[in-house]
């Protein structure tokens, strides 16, 4: 597991954003191999949502013995929210962005719309490593065009869920389990 050096963090926390509507194959698939990976590492496996890329990532987590946890914009735990370990209601709407951004070291996008360009770009601003899994469309196509921003940061692609959870602890500094 990766040590954060001064912290008090005992698990890294990995963001999946992306669509939470999406029903294509190949987009869960991804998501629950990212989940898997997360845990494979140690991790949680965070997102905001049940439905879509993030219910396949807490669902792979879960497979794989991790721990998942979901930060809703409503101030109450969703109805039908089965698939989170935990369920922490914020009441901050879209502005929840800026607390998985400053609680997680990574994201992986999968897809997604304006809301996960903005939530990358919150990953982005905080230096933190965001990779997009290649050929998902949306936002992720999008984001895996540009070039790199001011400072140096960028954002990476893998080819799948899992590549994409790797990379990010590459960055992070732990080789793959």
């Amino acid at each position: 597991m990766v040590e954060l050096e001064g912290s008090p963090v005992k698990r890294i926390l990995v963001a999946i954003i992306g669509s939470g509507a999406t029903d294509k194959p190949a987009l869960i698939e991804a998501a629950r191999a990212a989940g898997e990976a997360i845990a494979r590492h140690g991790a949680v496996t965070v997102a905001g949502e049940c439905g879509g890329v993030f219910g396949a990532a807490f669902a792979g987590a879960r497979a794989a013995g991790g721990l998942t946890l979901a930060l809703t914009g409503g101030d109450r735990v969703p109805e039908g929210h089965p698939v989170a370990d935990v369920v922490l209601p914020t009441g901050l709407g879209p502005a929840r962005h800026a607390v998985l951004a400053a609680a997680c070291c990574g994201a992986v996008v999968i897809e997604g719309g304006m809301p996960t360009l903005a939530l990358a770009a919150e990953f982005l601003a905080a230096r933190k490593p965001v990779v997009v899994v290649a050929e998902s469309g949306g936002a992720a196509g999008l984001l895996a065009g540009s070039s790199a921003l001011p400072g140096g940061t960028r954002v990476l692609s893998a080819f799948d869920g899992r590549a994409a959870v790797d990379l990010i602890f590459q960055i992070l500094g732990e080789t793959n389990p």
